[in-house]
């Protein structure tokens, strides 16, 4: 577990927290807060999407190439990246490239870290996040789904491949178990690659039938589950249905940015108190302005610019510069939104800051606590949860050690209480 310096006016601030019961915060009352938002101004509806699935599945080439027809990769980038990439025996990769920044990205064809872009359909502004689909990165893929109202999982139907990704160890399952614990509710399942299986409605409709039942065990709603037939790099299907016409007669459904113009838009609670989940922390500049930037998502409220926030739970207050929202310079960011905000902090302080930290409302802070009571849900555990055991607790994009003290009640499988515990 990470240590942390805090400093002795924080220990105080952390001190009085940790007196409150879990009862007392439970009923803690929030107002509503009127931030005087021009409502009338915003024509689309924000919405984060997190890219999942096993290593190799075409994740960055498919949200690549989509962005290529989404016109946020330029025709000149894109034959530079097909340059470079072919320079290191890369030449299917350009897609990629779009998403994958990193030089060992590119180099080892793997993604490591989250990567954010942005797009708009006719209904939405989207934020994309591709996460890493390697065992390794794990962690990585779980700070982007914290932040996800929906997910793409992409499935590779080359013959063999999505066997070893589902049945034989792979990621694709491990991916929807973590993606329903952080909170997603809504899932396309992007069957690629399927040119390698000459587009076959048959090997479409296997995959459909056994991935459908797993979503199902985790219980998402069939209502909630998509499936959209696709190549990434081809670019078939993913924006318009007619190009694919004569390789996909068979389907009947959306292209992919149709179905993703019609997810169901998350409610945001504008009138909350503010609490931006820190994601990232660095020296970065906006609009000319250098100096400690955070970046994440706005979960509740709204941050304006040249105004006074706090930092949880290191209890620094700080002042903000300026905000970008989708790489633009604005002068807020509303709940559901990603973005960069630059800090009035000396950039000494950026140690003090973690992925995890939450940025909020100085007048009504998020409480900080030493202990949580938690209903956990087991899946496929080798052994049962114990007195004592030492957990990993996730929390957005939150990381702490923990152990079990206590175990209240233990439920079967359809909810009800198999057994009461008073230790």
């Amino acid at each position: 577990m990470n240590k942390m310096v805090i400093s002795e006016g924080a220990k105080k601030h952390h001190e009085k927290n940790h007196q409150r019961t879990p009862k007392e915060l439970n009923e803690m009352k929030y107002p509503k807060i009127n931030y005087n938002l021009d409502k009338e101004t915003e024509t689309l509806n924000d919405i984060s999407i997190v890219i999942i699935g096993h290593v190799d599945s075409g994740k960055s080439t498919l949200m690549g190439h989509l962005l290529y027809l989404q016109g946020q990769v330029s025709d000149k980038d894109l034959q530079k990246y097909e340059k470079e990439s072919r320079k290191i025996g890369k030449n299917t990769f350009h897609f990629a490239w779009a998403m994958d920044e990193g030089t060992e990205e590119r180099k080892r064809g793997v993604t490591f870290d989250i990567a954010f872009k942005f797009f708009e359909t006719t209904k939405k502004k989207v934020t994309v996040m591709d996460a890493p689909g390697h065992r390794d990165f794990i962690p990585n893929m779980m700070t982007g789904t914290s932040a996800a109202d929906a997910a793409i999982l992409v499935i590779d139907s080359n013959k063999n491949a999505f066997e070893t990704g589902f049945f034989l160890g792979g990621q694709t399952k491990e991916h929807a178990i973590l993606a329903k614990s952080l909170g997603v509710k809504q899932i396309i399942i992007c069957i690629n690659k399927l040119e390698l299986m000459d587009w076959s409605k048959e090997r479409f409709e296997y995959i459909q039938a056994q991935v459908r039942d797993y979503l199902n065990s985790l219980n998402f709603e069939d209502k909630d589950i998509i499936f959209v037939p696709v190549s990434g790099l081809l670019g078939v299907n993913l924006r318009k249905i007619d190009d694919s016409i004569n390789k996909l007669n068979w389907y009947t459904g959306k292209s992919l940015i149709d179905v993703i113009d019609s997810l169901d838009n998350p409610i945001r609670d504008y009138e909350a108190p503010v609490r931006f989940a820190i994601s990232d922390a660095s020296i970065t500049t906006i609009s000319s302005l250098q100096g400690v930037g955070i970046f994440g998502k706005l979960e509740t409220g709204v941050i304006f610019d040249d105004q006074e926030y706090l930092i949880e739970p290191v209890n620094i207050k700080t002042k903000i510069r300026t905000i970008a929202v989708d790489n633009v310079k604005a002068g807020y960011i509303k709940a559901g939104q990603s973005g960069e905000i630059l800090l009035n902090l000396d950039k000494t302080m950026i140690d003090d800051l973690r992925p995890g930290f939450v940025l909020c409302s100085p007048d009504y802070p998020i409480p900080v606590v030493m202990k949580i009571r938690a209903q956990i849900i087991t899946l496929d555990i080798k052994a049962p949860l114990s007195i004592g055991q030492t957990l990993f607790i996730h929390s957005k994009n939150q990381k702490s050690q923990g152990k079990i003290k206590k175990i209240e009640k233990i439920f079967s499988k359809d909810g009800n209480t198999n057994k009461l515990n008073t230790v």
